[in-house]
């Protein structure tokens, strides 16, 4: 049960973050869900080619989520 409960603060975070990035730029909020996928995407298989992680291993995307933010904010402009 307690599980659930680390897993639930998790994507809570996640979700607090992309409500801030859409509050401050509303129009970067897709290009910032898509540079953190692909962001993350990149850093799960480079840990898993060098043997750093399982492929069931579970990682935090709220990093990655700001990272998207910044360069989405960054390369965008506002409507």
């Amino acid at each position: 049960r307690r599980r659930h409960t680390r897993y639930w603060r998790d994507w809570s975070s996640d979700v607090c973050s992309s409500d801030l990035i859409g509050r401050f730029d509303a129009s970067a909020v897709f290009v910032a869900v898509l540079m953190a996928a692909i962001v993350g995407a990149m850093f799960a298989m480079v840990l898993m080619a060098i043997r750093r992680v399982e492929r069931t291993a579970l990682m935090p995307y709220g990093p990655f989520l700001m990272l998207g933010a910044v360069i989405a904010m960054s390369t965008t402009t506002r409507l």
